[in-house]
């Protein structure tokens, strides 16, 4: 045994004088593969207002707001931009959010409370703190055309994109939200679509007007208050989704 040892021992020596008698091959360089950025949101802003008092400005108050009596106590989302007054007209851009959704095909006022609680029961689950707005998609709605919504998503927004993960909960679908350009008037009393309807034709009419901005999504209202605010106080606002139209002659010719 004590022989065995002993030529092990010899054998090493000799691999390690004979490696270290040549300078080792160099290596090819190997190719890095190139890093994937990752994409940042860009904050929220108000891009311009376009129609309103410019003196109209809402005060932030620690994480809320306050405009006149109306006052915002919870936090909104990360990035998100300033609440509009009401009656002020704004072009704002909203960042990706994190949004616990539900939907359904009754009025809008019924999917306020059928969309309430299973989003409240999901954030209380999973202990998601509550902001504001509770945001309400309306597919199918056209205040010009006097249509009502055929479609409501009721949507809780999450503080920031790492606070759970996207999925489903129930019948609760959580997903990141892409950002979003809006045109937005603020609304002061009762949330929903018939209260809402003359400032949506406000926005259409607007839009109608404006050949350099077009619809890009369905309308929608924000509610920055729970009920325990008297309704002659509650903030809102209704928006509609819009995009840049192209009207130089190069965008014209790829159009042809």
């Amino acid at each position: 045994m004590k022989q065995i040892t002993i030529a092990v021992a010899v054998l090493a020596s000799i691999v390690m004088v004979v490696g270290a008698g040549a300078d080792p091959a160099p290596e090819s360089p190997r190719p890095q593969p190139t890093p994937t950025p990752t994409p940042v949101p860009e904050p929220g802003r108000i891009i311009e207002r376009v129609s309103g008092d410019p003196a109209l400005i809402p005060e932030a108050r620690g994480e809320g707001w306050r405009f006149e009596d109306m006052v915002i106590t919870t936090a909104l989302p990360e990035g998100y931009p300033a609440p509009t007054p009401p009656g002020v007209v704004e072009i704002k851009q909203y960042p990706s959010v994190r949004r616990a959704e539900v939907s359904g095909t009754t009025s809008d006022a019924q999917g306020q409370t059928q969309g309430f609680w299973p989003l409240f029961l999901h954030i209380q689950r999973r202990g998601i703190p509550m902001t504001a707005p509770v945001e309400m998609e309306l597919e199918g709605w056209d205040a010009t055309e006097g249509k009502p919504p055929t479609r409501w998503t009721m949507a809780f927004l999450y503080r920031t994109q790492n606070e759970g993960p996207t999925g489903r909960d129930g019948n609760v679908v959580i997903r990141d939200s892409e950002p979003l350009t809006v045109l937005a008037i603020g609304a002061r009393g009762r949330y929903g679509a018939d209260r809402y309807a003359p400032l949506l034709e406000t926005l259409e009419n607007w839009l109608a007007e404006n050949a350099n901005w077009e619809a890009a999504g369905e309308p929608r209202w924000l509610g920055y208050n729970g009920p325990e605010v008297p309704r002659a106080r509650q903030w809102g606002e209704v928006q509609l989704p819009i995009r840049k139209v192209d009207t130089s002659e190069q965008g014209k010719s790829r159009e042809e």
